[in-house]
């Protein structure tokens, strides 16, 4: 509303009116003052919250008001009535938390005196705060293009150098009060025409992106990036450009180049696979001597996800794909063994990391182990295992005891050694040679494990004697008719070096938990039966006894005795 403090006329008084229903509509207040300071007019959306009614201007001081208000500060009224003087002032003041663009003038009188003063405050608040953002924008900006390690410019139509900032332009020793206005004087030599930096801004010109064109300047090499600048989507107006230093990124790609040419070389001339993929799992290199006897084609493989690459080599196990590619996630090397058809690698993959640090490939390289693994097979078979017949060896013997024992004590059942060994043996090898002896060895123990019953293990503990293990039997009668039929399995001849040979065995037998509880005892005391077996004739089957033991231990001590006396000429 408007307050009219004195009688005016009615022409002032419908100018009024008009001035009310536009203050009405404004984002600020309409005010005017008399020659005292005092309120003859209010209006406007200011006005209209709560607090701050006409009402209460009315007749009252601006100072008097400010005061009530909590407002007061020295100076404020004296700018608005600056006005009284008859010049028109314009500034920015606040309001409690509201920011105002004040326009104040002088009012007239008839008689052409200065009255009042009439003062629009319009609301800047929200146009003051996006100001102070841009402004905190810019600073921020103008900081990283001061510090950043690069050099910001920007040119006009002409190509003229409109703005340059950048940690580089100090570092080239660029003055920038100089360069602004010149073309491509900057730095020594792009200023002629042919020089890619200068192409490139010229094509940018034409409204198109160049790729990144590389130069060197005092032994250095830049990286410099241009772009057509535009207005408000227009036509091109000028262009922009960073400048990087890849100096040390170059130097250090170069080593990079060379040292992974060390390792092609080397891969060349081994049995092992070099490889490499970036950060999209792509395979990016794929040589070495192993990849021709896997048969795998680089061409088909280079430029292919690691799945599809691997797909296309016959190999479709993702897990396979997930392992090696493990340390784009983790960040870490790994180290593992596997293989690819029948051979066998070992791998060793690690990531590629950025000049920031973060992970931009894998590279790996798989050495064939297949030879070397298959020697540590063999190596682990001739440990345990008999190398003429392939029976289960003394040692594997004694671990598969060891077994059985664990589970016939646990269920109360028996156990049977038989210790079989060939009668006169000895004379086969001395006759017909050794291969002959081999050939009759190789034929026994397939006859034997023929002969034995299921469950049972046949083994070869020495040269020419065996063993046979059964568990879980009914007690020595059991034993006994499977030694028996064992002995039976020798009634037919053999054949070696195409002659027929009759060879017949003696066996001696050891009853777990009767005569021992562990491997060593039962081994032994079988044997101790072996023995007295051959000393009764041989061909035939006997079980041990405590009397074996010991006319083997007098026996024993009575060879250690004469031995003594011979050395002693007693």
């Amino acid at each position: 509303m408007v307050v009219l403090v004195d009688g005016d006329r009615d022409q002032r008084l419908a100018r009024l009116l008009w001035l009310e229903r536009i203050a009405a509509r404004l984002p600020g207040a309409l005010m005017a003052w008399d020659r005292e300071h005092r309120f003859t007019l209010a209006a406007g959306a200011a006005f209209q919250r709560p607090n701050f009614t006409p009402d209460e201007m009315l007749g009252i001081t601006l100072e008097e008001y400010l005061r009530r208000r909590g407002q007061y500060r020295p100076g404020l009224a004296e700018r608005i009535f600056s006005a009284l003087g008859g010049k028109r002032s314009v500034y920015e003041d606040r309001f409690g938390e509201k920011w105002y663009e004040v326009h104040a003038e002088p009012l007239p009188e008839p008689d052409g005196s200065v009255g009042g003063v009439l003062a629009l405050a319009l609301d800047i608040t929200e146009r003051k705060r996006a100001q102070r953002a841009l402004n905190e924008r810019d600073a921020v900006v103008h900081l990283a293009a001061r510090e950043a390690p690069m050099l910001l410019q920007t040119r006009d139509a002409e190509l003229r150098l409109t703005f340059l900032a950048g940690k580089l332009m100090r570092e080239f020793g660029i003055d920038p009060q100089h360069a602004i206005g010149t073309r491509f004087e900057i730095l020594p030599g792009t200023k002629e025409r042919e020089h890619p930096i200068v192409r490139a801004h010229e094509h940018a010109m034409q409204g198109r992106s160049p790729d990144a064109v590389h130069f060197q300047h005092h032994g250095r090499i830049i990286e410099a990036c241009v772009e057509p600048l535009r207005e408000n989507g227009s036509g091109v107006i000028g262009t922009v450009s960073v400048w990087f230093d890849v100096t040390e990124e170059h130097r250090a790609e170069l080593l990079l180049r060379q040292h992974f040419g060390q390792l092609e070389l080397a891969a060349s001339h081994t049995p092992s696979i070099l490889w490499a993929a970036d950060n999209d799992g792509i395979v990016t290199t794929l040589t070495g001597r192993a990849v021709s006897t896997l048969g795998w084609d680089p061409a088909q493989m280079i430029g292919k996800p690691v799945g599809e690459a691997l797909a296309a080599a016959g190999n479709t196990d993702q897990s396979r794909v997930e392992r090696l590619l493990a340390p784009l996630h983790t960040g870490a090397p790994i180290s593992y063994e596997t293989n690819w058809g029948d051979r066998f690698f070992s791998l060793h993959v690690k990531p590629v990391r950025e000049g920031g640090g973060g992970v931009a490939g894998v590279v790996g390289i798989a050495y064939d182990v297949t030879e070397q693994k298959r020697a540590q097979e063999q190596s682990a078979y001739l440990a345990n295992y008999d190398a003429l017949t392939g029976l289960p060896n003394r040692t594997l013997l004694k671990d598969l005891l060891a077994q059985r024992i664990a589970v016939c004590e646990a269920r109360g059942s028996y156990a049977g050694i038989v210790a079989i060994d060939l009668d006169h043996f000895k004379r086969i090898n001395d006759s017909l040679g050794l291969d002959a002896g081999d050939a009759v060895l190789l034929a026994v123990s397939r006859r034997l494990e023929r002969a034995a019953p299921a469950g049972s293990t046949v083994g070869r503990s020495s040269g020419d004697e065996f063993i046979i293990i059964v568990s879980e039997i009914d007690g020595a009668n059991a034993v006994a008719d499977i030694a028996r039929s064992v002995l039976d399995a020798f009634e037919a001849p053999f054949e070696a070096q195409e002659r027929e040979l009759f060879v017949r065995a003696s066996a001696g037998v050891s009853i777990f938990p009767a005569d021992g509880k562990t491997t060593e005892t039962l081994i032994a005391r079988a044997d101790a039966a072996l023995l007295h077996a051959k000393q009764r004739g041989r061909n035939n089957v006997q079980f041990f006894h405590a009397g074996f033991h010991a006319a083997a231990m007098d026996r024993l001590q009575l060879e250690t005795d004469l031995r003594h006396a011979v050395e002693r000429d007693e």
